[in-house]
């Protein structure tokens, strides 16, 4: 029985883990993620980090209290004999994956409770990353996580997250050769090294197979949760012989797109919750200054404003249907809430039947490894995971650009600004609409999207042993190389434009069609002159404005062949790798009087690299409607690091390490020194209390430093010519009123990588206890405090300009005009110092400026990352698991883990305050996961629910938690072989409706926030398994 207290503390935990985000207000109850204190020790004996090792002799005492051989685990190199130690650490087994609804190990980290930021990848395909699948730990950002395979770093994803930094696909990953994830929920700098900010993932890959096993699924949506149809299939084995063992695994995995319209609440543009649900715009003729121009609506009245052929004065017959098959006239009601502040109307579709919550994706992976005994005290070991992917989203429909356009046209309305065209001019005597308008036309045939053709390989071979001291050795070498080459069709901007500006026709004075209006006035009568009579000319050159729409081609239909004609393949692939030389080794160095005294050392090299190649269309800027940043190069890194465990008493233990990494010093500005403590004190057999510190670092990702060149104009003040004046003032205002003034103009400006950047570094403290008051039940509660400063980030060109001033200020100790600003500190000074390049001659003597710098005027401005930014973390994760056995009823288990954010803050500029920003909107208050497990005989039931607390929404408006719930149940037909139903979302659950993402447009058709929330409907997977 449990006493008062047992159940007393139940109840508070409980309470706090279900009211966390909001409290005083009741809420239901929830949620998950596999947090397991390992009740079953994987039976694997390999010796690299983080994987277990259990002795013969391990055995359960009397009090039920679990002892163990000596184990390794993330978090710390020395093995130890307890699976919970110093560092909270959640472990995911393959199991546990399977009992919660997981598919993939992206879906088992993604529902980590401590994945509390948003990302960027698949969910968004306009982005860089269509096939990339991040997690985003504390909000920290996908880069600040450290992600291992099998203790190991490996290569990055070769295109840059956001075009800008590192990043980890976990789509990369076959779940069929993994064993378990293991995932340290704290900084580990002085561990691990860089990265190591908001923890550290995992992967284990499976080993020691003896038997061999045949897995095979077959999923998709139902109900509301159309599409996704799954086939997977997986064959797995292994064996022994007197000194080799081997272990194999080959998937093979298709999975269909998810389109938009799987969900009814997102299916159709009438789902919205406006006043006035709103059609997409398919065709919208749009005139800046006069009256609405409409197609005729296929009925009698002559609707307000028809477009008519003013040459004839005849009325178009022509309507929207006319344009395309799928088009229907937007009525007056639905323009007016559309666009009420502009004139015109449009065409429009239902845009969200077409677009892809989820990519179609097929998958082939094959991953061996194996062990050879030279010896009783040597054994050489390798491993191989290759893995091909094919990928394609659609994002949604293709369109035009939206180009204004000035000058007379043909056609127009009563309501336009008509003109007789004057004598000169071709169609003499003729009415032509003088218009500044614009037309934009979105296609029903047609999509944009993009595929991916991905292979990635990693290689680790090495060897391991046990020295004559006892001394535990370990010596491998680790390739990783990942391949990506993305495929997209895309305007070519030059057969574009000439289409819809009618390149080779004539406007509505009967002068030929151009790009830029300036051609027609320039004085250069080869490019056709004209007589500008009412200066609608020399207006739309003002802006380098076409005067010519195709009105023809708008009007009518395009078939998919016409679309196609006037798009090409664009191909650009990436690359990335890293080399790693591994050596550690750890043991007993002597024993002192309340144990031995531990250490592990480890010794490493890695160089690692990437490379993105845009295409020399998209480059050249011959491509419309797609962007991207070339660059690449590589680096190397020595570190070595020194752990110790020291028995302090019987019941306290102290772990110290630390860790010195090395960076090429002509790449990067990082050689960096961390350090970390730990304690366990275990007054009790079942209680531990437990905190860590550790300093944290993140060198810079490569792209920051390798990124391509940009090239550009830029206009900007030259503040250091103007401090240096005595014009600057409080904080730089006397620049702009100065006379003569400080601007200049046409400076070189580049966007570029910095290979003047420093690492970030900060701390990261936790504190926690886990207690076992009973046979089988748990509780763990751990608070966390993370920091991380110098942040990179990149500063508009106008601040660095005028930084310059202020750290030449400094330097000059200039404190009334320094005082007025943070401290700056040499090293970001320095960055701004290389930002620019002076040796100009703007600002002479003779012009009346004084003290003129010999340095010169600007003459180019790099754009380029510095370090700037800070961030905080503020939070308490908590965890109750309690598993009961019967003999009639079954044996059940039952486990809530939840994370809470008590505070997030980030700085956005050097020596500005961290503010926070837990009131901001859809930063969530806390994340659970509940998961409820029975087995009796030869069934098994479990479900799992994640909660989504409480977000603050535009408006004021909170959003209402979220429950996404998997349910699965097993039958084991015989003791080699099982049948399971999983079914997800099994309650259909969707968020609250956001006005904000609800704009009535079936341009965004989700209605709610979809990067913080799931999209999907329900799915139901149907898996048998054979063990022979």
């Amino acid at each position: 029985m449990l006493n008062k207290n047992i159940l007393f503390l139940t109840a508070i935990l409980s309470f706090g883990n279900l009211y966390a985000d909001n409290p005083g207000e009741e809420v239901s109850s929830a949620p998950e993620v596999v947090e397991s204190v390992a009740d079953e020790v994987p039976a694997t004996t390999e010796e690299v980090v983080s994987e277990t090792e259990v002795a013969n002799d391990s055995s359960s005492t009397d009090d039920g209290v679990q002892e163990l051989g000596r184990v390794s685990v993330t978090g710390s190199r020395i093995k130890r004999t307890d699976i919970e130690g110093a560092t909270p650490l959640i472990t995911i087994t393959r199991s546990d994956i399977e009992a919660q609804g997981f598919q993939t190990v992206y879906d088992a980290v993604s529902n980590l409770t401590q994945n509390t930021g948003s990302v960027n990848g698949e969910n968004f395909q306009a982005g860089f990353n269509g096939s990339l699948q991040p997690i985003n730990l504390r909000d920290f950002g996908p880069g600040r996580t450290l992600v291992l395979v099998n203790g190991k770093r490996t290569a990055d994803y070769p295109f840059p997250y956001n075009g800008e930094s590192a990043s980890f696909n976990y789509a990369a990953i076959p779940l069929a050769a993994v064993d378990r994830i293991e995932v340290l929920t704290s900084g580990a700098s002085s561990i691990y090294g860089s990265d190591a900010v908001a923890g550290v993932v995992n992967i284990i890959l499976v080993d020691g197979l003896e038997d061999r096993t045949v897995r095979a699924q077959v999923g998709g949506g139902i109900g509301s949760g159309t599409g996704g149809e799954t086939v997977n299939f997986e064959f797995a084995g292994g064996g022994f012989t007197d000194r080799l063992s081997y272990t194999y695994a080959f998937e093979y995995r298709d999975e269909q797109p998810i389109p938009i319209q799987s969900r009814s609440e997102h299916d159709s543009w009438e789902d919205s919750s406006r006043a006035v649900p709103l059609l997409s715009r398919g065709l919208l003729i749009r005139d800046q200054y006069y009256y609405p121009l409409h197609l005729h609506p296929g009925a009698t009245n002559v609707p307000y404003g028809q477009l008519q052929d003013l040459t004839t004065g005849e009325l178009l017959a022509s309507t929207c249907e006319d344009a395309d098959p799928g088009y229907t006239l937007a009525p007056p009601e639905m323009h007016a809430a559309y666009a009420s502040s502009f004139y015109g109307t449009y065409c429009g579709f239902d845009m969200s039947s077409n677009g892809t919550l989820t990519n179609a994706r097929e998958r082939a992976s094959v991953y061996l490894s194996g062990t050879y005994e030279l010896n009783d005290k040597v054994e050489l070991y390798a491993k191989v995971v290759h893995l091909e992917t094919d990928t394609e989203g659609t994002l949604d429909n293709l369109f035009t650009p939206f180009v204004w356009v000035a000058g007379p046209q043909k056609y127009g309305s009563s309501f336009t600004q008509n003109y007789t065209v004057p004598d000169g001019q071709p169609n003499a005597g003729a009415t032509a609409a003088m218009m500044d308008f614009r037309i934009q036309k979105i296609f029903t045939n047609a999509t944009r999207g993009t595929s991916y053709e991905e292979d990635t390989t990693t290689i680790d071979i090495g060897a391991r042993g046990v020295l004559s001291n006892g001394y535990e050795w370990d010596v491998s070498y680790t390739d990783n190389t990942y391949d990506v080459v993305s495929t997209g069709r895309n305007f070519l901007a030059s057969a574009m434009y000439d289409k819809i500006h009618n390149i080779g026709g004539v406007d509505g004075w009967g002068n030929t069609c151009v790009l830029d209006t300036n051609d027609l006035i320039d004085g250069n009568a080869s490019n056709g002159e004209v007589v500008d009579t009412y200066g609608w000319y020399a207006y739309s050159a003002s802006y380098s404005q076409p005067n010519c729409y195709n009105w023809d081609w708008y009007l009518s239909t395009q078939s998919s062949a016409d679309l196609e004609a006037l798009r090409v393949d664009n191909v650009e692939p990436a690359d990335a790798f890293s080399e790693l030389f591994q050596a550690s080794i750890t043991g007993d160095i002597m024993q002192l009087p309340y144990g031995p005294l531990g250490f592990a050392a480890v010794v490493e090299h890695q160089t690692k690299g990437y490379d993105v190649q845009l295409s020399q269309a998209n480059k050249d800027g011959l491509l419309w409607g797609i962007g991207g940043v070339d660059g690449g190069g590589e680096r190397d890194r020595t570190a070595f690091g020194v752990e110790f465990s020291i028995p302090v008493t019987e019941t306290f233990l102290v772990n110290l390490s630390t860790r010195m990494d090395e960076y090429d010093s002509s790449k990067v500005n990082v050689d960096r020194r961390t350090m970390g403590a730990s304690f366990e004190w275990r007054p009790r057999d079942n209680f531990l209390m437990r905190g860590s510190w550790s300093e944290s670092f993140k060198a810079p990702d490569l792209p920051y430093s390798f990124v391509g060149e940009r090239r550009f104009f830029a206009s900007e003040t030259d503040y250091y010519q103007c401090y240096a004046s005595g014009d600057f003032g409080a904080v730089g205002e006397g620049c702009a009123v100065a006379s003569p003034g400080y601007g200049i103009i046409n400076i070189d400006g580049v966007t570029t990588g910095n290979l003047n950047l420093k690492e970030e570094e900060g701390d990261s403290f936790s504190f926690g206890f886990v207690w076992e008051p009973a046979d089988r039940l748990t509780f763990t509660l751990d608070a966390f405090h993370i920091k991380l400063g110098d942040i990179v980030s990149t500063k508009d060109l106008t601040t660095i300009v005028r930084d310059e001033a202020v750290c030449r200020a400094i330097e000059a100790g200039d404190t009334a005009t320094a005082g007025n600003f943070s401290a700056y500190p040499a090293s970001y000074c320095a960055q701004v110092y290389a930002s620019i390049v002076r040796g100009g001659k703007d600002f002479t003597g003779t012009d009346g400026y004084t003290n003129v710098l010999a340095e010169g005027s600007i003459t180019a401005l790099y754009e380029t990352p510095v370090n700037i930014a800070g961030q905080e973390f503020i939070g308490v994760d908590t965890s109750i698991s309690y598993s009961w056995v019967t003999d009639a009823l079954g044996d059940f288990s039952f486990s809530i883990v939840n994370t809470n954010q008590i505070d997030l803050k980030y700085a956005e500029d050097i020596g500005d305050p961290l503010v926070s920003y837990m009131n901001s909107t859809y930063t969530p208050r806390s994340r659970q996961s509940l998961r409820l497990g029975w087995t009796r005989g030869d069934w098994s039931a479990s479900t799992s629910t994640l909660r989504v607390g409480h977000m603050e929404a535009g408006g004021g408006r909170k959003m209402s938690p979220y429950f996404d719930t998997n349910v699965a149940v097993g039958y084991d037909i015989t003791p080699e072989s099982f049948i399971s139903l999983t079914v997800t979302n099994v309650f259909d659950s969707i968020p609250d409706t956001d006005p904000a993402y609800d704009t009535g447009s079936s341009f965004y058709p989700y209605g709610f926030n979809s990067f913080r929330y799931p999209r999907f409907g329900p799915q139901a997977f149907l898996t048998y398994q054979l063990r022979f």
